[in-house]
């Protein structure tokens, strides 16, 4: 069994206070995605509206539409070609409602 991770997540809504860390399982990324160990996460209005339930999201959930961070593991096949390689520092994007990165631009040289 492997380490868990350290989420940020809400399981029900309201102001702030519903934020809790969790220890949650680390993902395994699927043919097309890269696991991304996140430095830096923002909070913006977007993860507000879905903590609120301005914008409904299955709970639990994980907020942070934005990030950085550096690849961990790749499973290959990117969209777009992009450079994933274990050790790229990536800035990481999402759409409301998806818990899986649906784009990332990775920088060259490693972290």
């Amino acid at each position: 069994m492997s380490t868990p991770m350290k989420a940020v997540r809400f399981h029900s809504h309201g102001g702030p206070e519903v934020l809790r860390l969790d220890d949650i399982p680390v993902p395994v990324s699927q043919p097309g995605e890269a696991l991304v160990r996140v430095r830096t996460a923002g909070v913006n209005y977007a993860d507000i509206y879905q903590w609120t339930d301005v914008t409904p999201t299955a709970l639990p959930h994980i907020g942070g539409m934005e990030g950085v961070g550096v690849v961990e593991t790749s499973a290959g096949g990117h969209p777009g070609d992009v450079d994933t390689a274990p050790g790229r520092l990536c800035g990481i994007r999402r759409r409301a409602g998806m818990e899986t990165s649906v784009g990332a631009g990775c920088a060259g040289g490693s972290a």
